[in-house]
């Protein structure tokens, strides 16, 4: 099978997809190489949220970067021995530069695996091609991003996990391969690192195995029109620093019942 891998750089998809590459030889790597300036741009681009909103978000994201990010990252170094990078076949700032595009048309792949990247617009649905993402959360109730955190905070610890998918014009709302579940209360520690570190553990452990349950299936390329989740359920967007402290507050509650 010939797989193309759209990532988006960090510790996190380079462990992932480095060791997709272990198992599967016919593979070109894309990755989306957006910067700092370019998530933030995007934040405050939002219709419908206020000043406050999105100051708070801001404030968030400065914090995760320095600090909860690192911390996660550490602890491939210290459990797995992992410090590689990922060298992808190709880079571009915006995953749906045209280039992109042509490099995907002249590989000619069965089925694109999506690993943190800006959303796909329709072009890609145009090259025919089954698209895969493995998203960080239990769909269809934790669409959006860090899933797990807001699982975690609105206490449905049954709803930490990943979830595989395949991708439609509506985020995370594509039909689903398969789920898998985090035990929050088996971790050495509750706390944003550790979580990080478990649900990329997950989909570690389930892609291979989603990638030949596919294989297996044969099934074409879904529709991009072609969706299915429940409209009740909203889409999760960053969490504030407000969002954090109220996190922190409850995972030190549970790490004391353990």
């Amino acid at each position: 099978m010939r797989l193309l891998i759209l990532s988006s750089p960090g510790v996190f998809n380079d462990y992932v997809v480095i060791n997709l590459l272990k198992n599967f030889d016919d593979v070109l790597t894309i990755q989306e190489d957006q910067n700092y300036r370019q998530v933030l741009k995007r934040n405050f681009r939002r219709k419908n949220q206020s000043f406050g909103s999105k100051i708070n978000r801001l404030f968030f994201y400065v914090y995760y970067f320095l600090f909860l990010k690192r911390k996660a990252e550490k602890l491939f170094i210290e459990k797995l021995g992992f410090t590689g990078k990922l060298e992808p076949d190709y880079k571009f700032i915006n995953i749906n530069d045209p280039q992109a595009l042509r490099a995907a048309e002249e590989f000619s792949p069965d089925l694109i695996l999506v690993f943190g990247t800006s959303l796909l617009r329709k072009k890609w649905f145009q090259l025919g091609i089954p698209i895969v993402n493995s998203h960080l959360g239990i769909i269809p109730r934790y669409r959006g991003w860090m899933s797990w955190f807001w699982a975690v905070l609105e206490e449905n610890f049954d709803s930490v996990g990943i979830s595989i998918h395949y991708v439609t014009r509506i985020a995370d709302g594509g039909d689903l391969i398969l789920q898998d579940r985090v035990d929050i209360f088996g971790l050495e520690k509750i706390d944003v690192p550790h979580l990080l570190f478990a649900v990329t553990g997950l989909v570690n452990k389930n892609i291979a195995g989603a990638v030949d349950k596919i294989q297996r299936s044969g099934k074409a390329g879904l529709d991009f029109e072609t969706y299915g989740y429940d409209k009740k359920y909203p889409h999760y967007f960053e969490p504030g620093i407000t969002d954090y402290f109220k996190f922190v507050s409850l995972a030190r509650k549970l790490n004391r019942q353990r």
